[in-house]
């Protein structure tokens, strides 16, 4: 009955074993599933990073072609502004011009008019 004793004792620790075993390959399986579901959930997380990061560059690049484009705006404006000033020298250069001929036109009119008037009075002069 010793022997008997034994036998259903190590029985007993055998079915406990057992027990033991597929709890811990239920905690195994169960471990598993979780441990696929968190990858699942890093490749979703990873691609939406990627999908940001793709369009924070796409943002910069568009950023950057807008400063691009606003510098070369900015060259032509700057080269229109030279142009203008260069413009209005060569006007203000004409006007300075055509007030000199002007001037010198009135003086050389109002000399011809002594001259003549001269000349007028001259024979009216003779004849007396």
């Amino acid at each position: 009955s010793n022997k008997l004793a034994l036998i259903e004792d190590e029985m007993t620790k055998s079915h406990l074993l057992r027990e033991r075993v597929e709890n811990l390959e239920q905690e195994m399986w169960n471990k598993d599933a979780e441990n696929a579901s968190l990858k699942s959930q890093i490749c979703k997380l990873n691609e939406m990073v990627a999908e940001e990061q793709q369009k924070t560059y796409q943002e910069q690049v568009n950023l950057y072609h807008e400063q691009v484009k606003t510098h070369n705006e900015w060259e032509e404006k700057q080269k229109e502004i030279e142009k203008n000033k260069i413009l209005q020298e060569k006007l203000s250069k004409v006007e300075e011009e055509l007030l000199n001929i002007k001037t010198r036109t009135t003086v050389e009119n109002d000399t011809d008019l002594m001259d003549s008037s001269d000349s007028e009075v001259g024979p009216c002069e003779n004849e007396m």
